[in-house]
């Protein structure tokens, strides 16, 4: 499995899959788990469970990948014309104050 395929299929295929597959079978069901019924403490279980499945698939398939974003360095900022006349009116208005 190459990291195209995989990477989406460990972050968002797992879960989605656990979730969807699990809620029809656990509906029904009276078991409780700390007092939670089992298909909430299911769905609440995911929430940091789909974190760590997209950590996962960021660690071992994103991490190396270039950003095109942060890879070029800015521009440098083009330097200021100054011209004589302006730096005549500068200095002009600094003596009158």
């Amino acid at each position: 499995m190459t990291g195209k395929i995989a990477g989406p299929l460990i972050g968002l295929g797992l879960p989605a899959t656990a979730l969807l597959v699990a809620m029809p079978l656990l509906a029904d069901t009276p078991v409780r788990v700390f007092g939670i019924p089992l298909l909430f403490f299911w769905i609440f279980l995911w929430i940091p469970l789909t974190s760590l499945c997209l950590g996962t698939s960021w660690f071992l398939f994103d991490r190396h990948r270039p950003d095109p974003d942060h890879d070029t360095p800015p521009a440098p900022a083009p330097a200021p014309a100054v011209t004589a006349a302006a730096d005549s009116a500068a200095s002009a208005i600094g003596k009158d104050h």
